[in-house]
């Protein structure tokens, strides 16, 4: 072990949030605040101040099929939409990384959602998970998202547009999440394109529209509410 002395420079504990910490607020007699906690949630180096959050939401919050009306329904909140509004809420921080990481997730429930939907069936006969097996080797849910998103084309649930956003989500989260030489020079754009692309799934297995005022929904989505009781006839 050699016992050359370096140099560098470097962070102090750069993962404590000193006014959180006890012993520090006794000492000091400083007292967490609000601006102080938004700054260190912020990526460091990255302005926090009020009209710089509003200017990363701004940035982030230009899709083209934005999600209009979303059904109040335990799955589909907490696999589709919670992790979409985190997604955004790590782009206003400067967690560029999590919104990609999040958005992945999405894409990942919105493939497996589709696929339940549409229920495939093989002569006549819905795929169970024993069919699924000894078709893929593995149930849909159990495959990995490239295998996931071969087998909806395979089957005609999914046009290219769908296929291409699936795609472009999994190959940029795979570049950022599992490469270690992908350099963060365009990250921030990469994240704002993942998460459009991502809004755009979740609106495309909704198949949502908006005609005389009033939303509409695919078919196939409609009736996964129905059997979820998360929807009632009548206007």
């Amino acid at each position: 072990m050699s016992n050359e002395e370096i140099t560098f420079e470097g962070l102090i504990s750069p993962l404590l949030y000193m006014p959180g910490e006890e012993h520090y607020a006794k000492a000091t007699g400083r007292e967490a605040t609000l601006e102080s906690i938004v700054d260190f949630l912020c990526t460091h180096g990255l302005a926090s101040d009020l009209p710089s959050l509003v200017s990363r939401y701004q940035e982030i919050s230009i899709e083209e099929q934005p999600l209009n009306v979303t059904p109040i329904e335990p799955w589909i909140l907490e696999k589709l939409v919670w992790p979409l509004r985190h997604a955004k809420g790590s782009y206003i921080l400067g967690n560029y990384l999590g919104t990609i990481a999040l958005c992945g997730i999405v894409a990942e429930m919105v493939a497996m959602l589709l696929f339940d939907i549409s229920k495939p069936a093989i002569s006549g006969k819905p795929m169970d998970k024993q069919k699924q097996e000894e078709l893929f080797g593995y149930t849909f849910e159990n495959l990995g998202q490239y295998r996931r998103v071969g087998v909806l084309q395979g089957l005609g649930l999914i046009d290219s547009d769908l296929k291409d956003s699936f795609e472009f989500v999994r190959i940029t989260r795979t570049k950022y999440l599992h490469h270690s030489s992908k350099d963060h020079t365009t990250l921030p754009g990469d994240a704002v394109a993942v998460f459009i692309k991502t809004v755009s799934l979740v609106v495309g297995v909704m198949g949502q529209d908006i005609k005389d005022g009033k939303l509409i929904l695919g078919n196939k989505f409609i009736q996964h509410l129905r059997n979820l009781d998360a929807a009632k006839e009548g206007s």
